[in-house]
């Protein structure tokens, strides 16, 4: 909407009332005697589907409380804030002006008016402006967040309840994916536990209802502890670790394909340090790493996101007050600032996404393409809450989360549309001023030509395939067991590993291909553990096995913790159970789960290495390396 500089805010205070009328559940007329509704639309996209830019004009036949909203499938005062919302006298008039690029919803058929929560008259969209029969369903949806500011210190103190809410809206809105732009965590170092505000990001993960991936851009806090230990933990904890050539590069920028359509998402990274206008944030490495891949990805038919955290002062989305609230942008005085202006500038087709500054949606600094002369540039507020001016001194008042401005978008995916739904992740609700659609550079395939008719064949019965049925549950223990973790590794790994457990859990049986989908996922999910050095903890149990391969007359099991043992040296004598690959196997129980952590098996002289429980997934052991004379080397495998 067109609001002056200093009072751009104030519309924040005009959708933060909160909404009564229930769904809508009207039937669409094209006049009521209550008001008349009329939509001039403007500027070079006045023709083109889903473009909002023009001017909407209420006039009230008689006195009332009106509201306006988008009307169409799934599109209602649950799901949208109003997209006017006020008291009118008989005669008088309500303007609504959308601005550049601002987006119709795709599914959108009209506007409904409802006067003192009752009445309606619906405004039907013409024909050329409907988005929802030209394209039909996205080819994918994601969220695009940033700011999450997870911390340990309590300043940001709704970080967790904030970050919850926006896993909770993407759930909801069944997002295929989740990018940000950065400052996920706060990073306040803290010398005994440097990551554990990556632990606390990623339980909420865990806990949330959202299955799907998480990738994240590397921001200024991200990266700012002592001497940069944090590149280490954001490698570690984020979307960086999603292939091992990522994980080996041993860099925070990578990126990643949409597995659907082939779309290429560039995470770039501040790592230079951790005032974002310091230096050259850039790298010249990385730099040229991004001018590689949009070399080799520009122009073949595919859309293109470059997500980095900090706006360009003066450029594009972001803040561009002529006396800046936000004074951390990217410094134009530094060469790769310029560099990652010269890509914006010259690649016109990528869409770019920002957060950094926290700045609310109502202040107008969401989209730019600079009149035309750069590429789509989106700008993301903060989940954790939003900033908002102090008009005394030009700068910056932060909301922390505690109220209604925790904010980000939700993007649906056309061929050669993406419409950006700015929203409300705390209500869940969509701001109509705040959504914006863009052309992206997918070839399209929804003008493809007519195929001849099929002369029509007999119907026939489907054959059913035989389906084998197998037990599901060692699998599924396995899994848990990753599951309940502390640390993610891959998310994408993590998410379709916990989508596959939330589905099965309950069953018995599940398809044999199902059941080795799990096993096949918990074992790379186990591989990228031990590649990133991260040791499993497992719950330990009260039952051990050996398998007596070097055939030993007598086997012990000496068992400790730090303030207990199960017997003096050697421990105690084992029973024999059983027989695996032809020898036998002997059992230890002990009293209880956990009683003990480490365990050493041996014939009264010669012996095992030790054994920490904690770290072995399975309950029976077998010696690796019988040519050693003493500290046999054993592994873990399951046995009963």
């Amino acid at each position: 909407m067109k609001l002056q500089k200093y009072s751009k805010f104030l519309i924040c205070l005009f959708l933060s009332a909160v909404i009564t009328v229930a769904a809508f559940g009207f039937s669409p007329v094209n006049a009521d005697t209550e008001c008349t509704i009329t939509y001039d639309f403007t500027g070079n996209n006045a023709d083109t589907p889903g473009y909002a830019e023009g001017t909407i004009t209420l006039t009230a036949h008689s006195d009332g409380e009106y509201k306006l909203y988008w009307y169409g499938n799934n599109i209602n005062s649950e799901t949208y804030y109003p997209i006017f919302d006020g008291t009118l006298a008989e005669g008088e008039n309500a303007y609504v002006t959308f601005d550049y690029h601002t987006a119709i919803p795709a599914a959108a058929e009209g506007i409904i008016v409802i006067k003192d929560n009752r009445s309606s008259t619906v405004y039907e969209l013409p024909e050329n402006k409907l988005l929802c029969t030209k394209y039909g369903i996205p080819s994918y949806t994601f969220s695009s967040y940033s700011d999450v500011h997870m911390d340990i210190t309590g300043y940001y103190i709704y970080a967790e309840p904030r970050w919850a809410d926006a896993l909770e809206f993407s759930a909801k809105k069944n997002a295929d994916f989740i990018v940000t732009s950065g400052d996920m965590i706060t990073n306040n170092y803290h010398p005994n536990n440097p990551d554990e505000e990556w632990l606390h990001y990623e339980k909420i993960i865990r806990d949330s209802r959202y299955n799907n991936p998480v990738w994240e851009s590397d921001g200024n806090h991200d990266m700012h502890t002592v001497g940069k230990p944090g590149l280490r933990y954001f490698i570690k904890a984020t979307g960086t670790d999603e292939t091992y050539e990522n994980i080996t590069a041993n860099t925070p920028y990578y990126y990643i394909l949409e597995p659907k359509t082939g779309d290429l998402f560039i995470f770039m990274a501040l790592e230079e340090s951790s005032s974002a206008n310091s230096c050259n944030e850039f790298s010249e490495n990385q730099m040229r790493w991004v001018e590689s891949l949009l070399d080799k990805y520009y122009g073949s038919g595919i859309n293109i996101y470059l997500i980095e955290h900090a706006p360009i002062n003066g450029f594009g989305a972001g803040d561009r007050m002529d006396a800046p609230y936000y004074k951390g942008l990217l410094s134009t005085d530094y060469e790769a600032t310029l560099w990652l202006k010269d890509i914006l500038t010259n690649y016109k087709g990528i869409i770019h996404l920002s957060g950094h500054t926290h700045e609310d949606f109502c202040m107008g600094y969401n989209y730019s393409d600079e009149n035309g002369t750069a590429c789509n540039m989106i700008h993301n507020p903060a989940v954790v809450g939003t900033t908002m001016p102090n008009l005394t001194d030009d700068g910056l008042d932060y909301n922390n989360g505690k109220g209604n401005n925790s904010q980000g978008y939700f993007v649906e995916v056309y061929d050669s549309t993406v419409i950006f739904y700015g929203a409300d992740l705390t209500k869940g609700l969509i701001y109509p001023q705040y959504s914006y659609i863009m052309e992206g550079t997918r070839s399209l395939s929804y003008n493809t030509p007519d195929t001849p008719d099929t002369p029509d064949t007999p119907n026939t019965p489907d054959i059913p395939h035989p389906v084998h049925i197998v037990p599901i549950s060692g699998e599924l223990n396995e899994a848990k067991k990753l599951l309940d973790y502390p640390d993610c590794a891959s998310y994408t790994l993590y998410q379709s590993l916990k989508r596959l457990y939330i589905t099965y859990r309950s069953e018995l049986y599940a398809p044999e291909e199902v059941k080795n989908e799990i096993a096949q996922k918990t074992e790379q999910l186990l591989e990228l553990y031990g590649f990133l050095g991260v040791k499993i903890i497992y719950p330990v149990g009260d039952t051990y096995y050996f398998v007596n391969t070097l055939d030993w007359d007598n086997v012990y099991a000496y068992a400790y913790s730090d303030n207990s043992r199960n017997a003096l040296w050697p421990g105690v004598k084992m029973k024999k159970t059983g027989i695996l690959y032809g020898h036998d196997v002997f059992r230890v129980r002990f009293d209880y789960d956990g009683q003990y952590n480490c365990l050493v098996f041996s014939n009264g002289s010669i012996k095992t290495e030790t054994i920490t429980l904690y770290y072995n997934k399975n309950n029976c052991f077998i010696i690796t390396n019988p040519t050693i004379t003493n500290n046999y080397k054993v592994a873990s495998i399951q046995y009963q």
